[in-house]
């Protein structure tokens, strides 16, 4: 019966303990060390959190074709609550924010176009490859991209490719 006793009180401390941790940037601990040293190098993390509002919450592409893995990560603007995504480009060493209040990207064409800001609607997303693109959207759109491009998604509903063309990031659409 002690013993029982003795069981009991361990795990309530360790209940309360554990209760008292703060932390919550748990997702933090799954980010790749090149992406977390480039967005802290660049004092991301003062405007934006990560989101786990998508899973993956990151992903891993060359982006910009140079061999090396980029990675593009979900964000949310601390201040607006904006979504986005913060792209990490092993070129540059630095932080490009799409949305969230960062790079605007134009979607559509002529009288209905817009800029778009916040990316809250988004609920899938994925890498897809140059020869990929090439096959879906056409030779014209792969002749543009550097690299892999990120294809964003409503699924059942609306997809759309973003792609770096050496200079800046560009909006396909791809299905609605």
């Amino acid at each position: 019966m002690r013993h029982v006793g003795i069981a009991l009180a361990f795990f309530l401390i360790c209940s309360l303990l554990v209760a008292q941790l703060k932390y919550e940037k748990s997702i933090d601990w799954n980010l790749p060390d090149d992406a977390q040293r480039v967005l802290e190098k660049n004092h991301t993390f003062a405007l934006y959190d990560l989101s786990d509002s998508v899973n993956p919450f990151y992903l891993r592409g060359d982006f910009d074709g140079d061999g090396k893995p980029d990675y593009a990560v979900l964000v949310i603007n601390k201040q607006t609550k904006k979504h986005g995504l913060a792209v990490v480009r092993s070129k540059s060493r630095s932080v490009d924010i799409l949305g969230a209040g960062g790079i605007k990207l134009r979607v559509g064409s002529g009288q209905g176009s817009y800029l778009l800001d916040d990316f809250d609607w988004m609920n899938a997303w994925h890498v897809e490859s140059r020869y990929a693109i090439g096959v879906q959207l056409g030779r014209e759109v792969e002749s543009k991209m550097s690299g892999e491009g990120i294809v964003v998604e409503k699924t059942e509903s609306a997809s759309a490719l973003i792609l770096w063309n050496g200079r800046s990031y560009q909006w396909k659409q791809m299905g609605d």
